[in-house]
C-alpha cells in the first residue's frame, strides 16, 4: 500500500545512508550512464527479472514477458519524452533484446553479471573475484539508479519495491510508474 512505502520511506531516510564507498560506487555510475549529467536529462527506469523467474516457484511472482516490457516503454514514449531509457536486469537474453529495440537510448551498467536461463545470479558460481560482494553492490547501485529516474516500469520484484522505497525516502515519486503484474504463482 501507498501508506506501507510512505512508513518505509521514512524510516530509510532515518536510518538507512550509503557509507562512503557505496556513495562514491553510485556516482561513478550515474556519470557511466548518462556522461553528459544525469540531473539534466529525463530518464525512463527499467527493472527486468529473468533468470529464475521463468522457475514458477510457488509465492513467487509470475514472470512478465519482453514483449510486454517493450510494449509498455513504447507506450510511455509515445505520450511523453525521455532522452534514455535505463534498464537494470539480471537476465543477458532480455538485455539483448531491449538493445536491439532501443539501440542507442538504452542504457544500462556493463560491468554487471548476468546470466541466461533459468538460474539465479546469486547462486551461480563462477570465477569473478569478489562474486557475491560484487552482486550486492551491483544490486544496491541498481536500486538507486532507478531511484534516480524521472519513471519506471517494472515487474513484482524486491528490487522494484526498495527502489520506489528509496525514491520516497529522497522525497521525491515517480512522473509514471509503471508496475506489470501478472499475480502470484500458485
Amino acid at each position: 500500500t501507498s501508506e506501507y512505502l510512505d512508513r518505509l520511506s521514512s524510516l530509510m531516510k532515518k536510518y538507512v545512508h550509503l557509507n562512503e564507498q557505496m556513495s562514491i560506487v553510485l556516482d561513478q555510475g550515474l556519470k557511466t550512464i548518462c556522461p553528459e549529467g544525469w540531473e539534466n536529462k529525463k530518464i525512463l527506469g527499467v527493472h527486468i527479472r529473468g533468470t529464475d523467474y521463468a522457475l514458477n516457484w510457488t509465492g513467487h511472482p509470475n514472470m512478465v514477458g519482453a514483449e510486454e516490457f517493450i510494449s509498455a516503454v513504447d507506450t510511455i514514449l509515445e505520450r511523453a519524452h525521455y532522452d534514455y531509457i535505463f534498464l537494470a536486469t539480471d537476465d543477458l537474453d532480455r538485455l539483448d533484446i531491449m538493445k536491439r529495440r532501443y539501440g542507442d537510448k538504452l542504457r544500462y551498467y556493463t560491468d554487471v553479471h548476468r546470466g541466461t536461463g533459468e538460474f539465479n545470479i546469486a547462486q551461480q558460481k563462477n570465477n569473478r573475484p569478489q562474486n557475491r560482494y560484487l552482486n550486492g553492490v551491483e544490486v544496491v547501485r541498481d536500486m538507486y539508479t532507478l531511484a534516480n529516474c524521472d519513471s519506471m516500469i517494472c515487474g513484482l520484484s524486491q528490487v522494484s519495491f526498495f527502489s520506489q522505497v528509496i525514491k520516497l525516502s529522497m522525497g521525491d515519486r515517480y512522473e509514471d510508474l509503471q508496475i506489470l503484474d501478472k499475480g502470484i504463482y500458485k
